[in-house]
């Protein structure tokens, strides 16, 4: 995912969920960011994930606690 803001710093938070249903929640605290960058998260799958359709969610927030729309993508584990 790509994150930007135009004071040079954010935090993040992700979500995966199964029907509705969150499966994890990564986040990163404040730090700086730059639009051109693609941004990733670590999380390891449970093999229950394996060929289901996942909601992946991220949300951007700036140091006044300013946030982003919510951006979705579906997510399938191989």
């Amino acid at each position: 995912f790509r994150l930007d803001d135009n004071s040079g710093k954010a935090s993040v938070v992700a979500t995966v969920r199964l029907h509705g249903r969150v499966l994890a929640r990564v986040s990163r605290r404040l730090r700086t960011v730059h639009a051109r960058v693609v941004y990733t998260l670590d999380w390891r799958p449970g093999a229950a994930t394996r060929g289901r359709p996942l909601r992946f969610c991220v949300v951007g927030a700036d140091r006044v606690g300013n946030k982003s729309r919510v951006s979705c993508a579906w997510l399938t584990i191989r």
